[in-house]
């Protein structure tokens, strides 16, 4: 009898002392991770602020292949939703929903699980000295009562290591997305008519439509068809430039004092499909030298601009160049 209760005693005590340690637990519990990536808080907000790139890099999303899951809205808005449902323990039911975000800096995201409450799912994103970004991630839940005193530690060994793996996977991703549009190709040879100018770059806007239009005539003149759209082959580009204003030609064209033939010799080039206002597209070109170098490629040049669609009648945001560098 007296084991017993002492015994009943003990056990009293243990679940008292249990009962102290949780009420002086914090209920807070956070899960963060930190990580560095070389794109600009920009870019990674763009990417990370947008459920349909989670697939790509959540590391949730690749322990069940057979997942489902469905975006409401735009997936970049506040008030969007990222839903899925799976079978796997691990991965379960549940859904996130945008509730705030600041571009470039901060995004809150509020995350159920089926049967398991709610969480937040919080990035911040801090510029760092070379020009990227010190990703900060942390998901932050109140504890149930009974299990305080470890449920911080059971959610770090459930959590933490899918943390490390999603920014991982982030990261490559983020390096895809980089070069995004980039490709290499081998560019067939063709023949072209053309007029040489160099004038101030300033300029440039002026003389390229007055020249496509002279060639265009020239063409209609002697009745031979364009073989592709009107380009421009660039030689140098500073305060004054070397260029040709060319339209691809299949036939035999007669020159004149200014209108001359010419032939653009087979090369491996590097090449992107630039949508948007031509005065944008010098952002381009700047990102084209970090590829070349990323790719470790040579420019040998020269750099070919094709314009597919006519500024005069088509909208700005709707123009089309393909930019066009020779490498070695």
């Amino acid at each position: 009898m007296k084991v017993l209760k002492f015994l009943g005693l003990t056990l009293l005590t243990i679940i008292v002392l249990y009962v102290i340690i949780a009420a002086l637990s914090s209920k807070n519990i956070t899960v963060e991770r930190t990580y560095e990536v070389s794109q600009s808080p920009d870019e990674v907000f763009a990417v990370v602020n947008d459920f349909n790139h989670y697939q790509a890099w959540n590391a949730w999303s690749r322990i069940d292949s057979n997942q489902t899951y469905e975006i409401t809205g735009s997936g970049t808005a506040i008030g969007d939703k990222w839903t899925w449902k799976s079978d796997h323990p691990q991965v379960g039911n549940g859904g996130m929903e945008h509730k705030e975000a600041v571009p470039g800096e901060y995004i809150y995201n509020e995350m159920t699980f089926e049967g398991m409450g709610s969480s937040k799912d919080i990035w911040q994103f801090e510029a760092t000295e070379d020009g990227g970004t010190k990703i900060t991630w942390k998901a932050e839940m109140d504890a149930p009562f009974i299990v305080r005193p470890f449920f911080g530690t059971m959610m770090e060994a459930a959590v933490g290591p899918q943390f490390d793996a999603s920014l991982e996977n982030l990261s490559e991703h983020l390096e895809k997305m980089e070069w995004k549009g980039f490709g290499e190709e081998e560019v067939s040879p063709f023949n072209y008519i053309y007029i040489k100018t160099t004038a101030p770059v300033t300029e440039m806007g002026e003389l390229m439509p007055k020249h496509i239009g002279a060639l265009f005539a020239h063409l209609e003149k002697n009745k031979v068809e364009p073989a592709g759209a009107p380009m421009g082959i660039f030689y140098n580009w500073a305060d004054t430039i070397t260029f040709d204003v060319a339209i691809p030609v299949a036939a035999d064209v007669r020159e004149t004092k200014d209108i001359k033939k010419g032939m653009l010799e087979k090369g491996s080039a590097a090449t992107f499909h630039y949508v948007g206002p031509n005065e944008e597209s010098e952002a381009v070109h700047y990102k084209m030298d970090d590829y070349l170098k990323k790719m470790n490629h040579e420019f040998k040049g020269p750099v070919v601009e094709i314009y597919y669609k006519d500024p005069a009648v088509t909208p700005a945001e709707e123009l089309e160049t393909k930019i066009i560098y020779f490498i070695k």
